[in-house]
This record gives structure tokens, sequence and C-alpha cells, in this order.
């Protein structure tokens, strides 16, 4: 009965670290704040602060700027299929000079759908065609 419970604690063991560091070490991909650089192939407008997304992965949060206002809501991945949503995002509303920057950064996390890390290290959110909408570097 002993080698039945000990082979019973192994197999649950395993089963436990194998279907979670897959998902933790994909989801770890994304830890820390990204600069938000290209937007559909093209550099970013100018803006008061540079847009980024900051990923705290503790507390399953999103936080960021769009150049003008704070963005904050819950994380929405799953590392198994790559994919993020990012619609339940709440922001500031304040009034900025130019509004530019922030139309183009909220309408591009609008049409992301998944993400990838690139071998130089970016960050890519893609839309449902998988065609990059968003590059990012790690702050």
């Amino acid at each position: 009965i002993m080698k039945k419970i000990c082979f019973l604690i192994v197999a649950v063991l395993a089963m436990i670290s194998c279907g979670s560091n897959k998902n933790v070490a994909s989801l770890s991909s994304l830890s820390g704040e990204w600069e938000i650089v290209k937007i559909d192939g093209s550099d970013v407008a100018a803006a008061e602060e540079k847009p980024f997304i900051g990923f705290n992965l503790a507390d399953t949060l999103v936080y960021g700027s769009t150049g003008c206002n704070q963005l904050t809501g819950a994380l929405n991945a799953d590392a198994s299929t790559g994919s993020i949503d990012f619609s339940a995002l709440g922001s500031t509303r304040r009034m900025c000079a130019d509004m530019e920057a922030e139309q183009q950064v909220l309408s591009a996390l609008g049409r992301v759908s998944s993400f990838s890390v690139a071998e130089d290290g970016m960050l890519l959110l893609l839309d449902a065609d998988k065609k990059t909408v968003i590059e990012l570097k790690h702050k």
C-alpha cells in the first residue's frame, strides 16, 4: 500500500509540474514593462509620454500608458494558445494637447488577439490573422 501511495503522489506532482511549467514559462516572458515601438509597422505618434504596457503576473494585471492616459485592467492571457485580450482595460480620461498616439494605441489594442516573443526579444501583439499589430521592446 505504501508503494501505491508513493506512486500516486509522484504521479500527481508530475501532472502538476508538467501542466504549469509551460504556462508559467510562456507568461513569464510578458513580465515587466514594454515600450510600444511600432503600431501597424509605423513608429508611434509623438506623445506627452512614451506609450507602454506593463504586465504584473503576480496580480494578473495589465497597466500602462497611451501616451496621455493611464490604462489598467485584468490580464486575460492563455499561454497554451498564445491568446491575449485587452478588451476589458479601463483608462483615465484626461485631455492632452495631441491625442493621436492615444487613438493609435487604443485602436490597435482593440484588434489584438494573441502574442509572441520574437527571437530578438521584441514582444509582438498580433491580430486574428496573426499579423503584427503592435511591436514592443522591454524597458
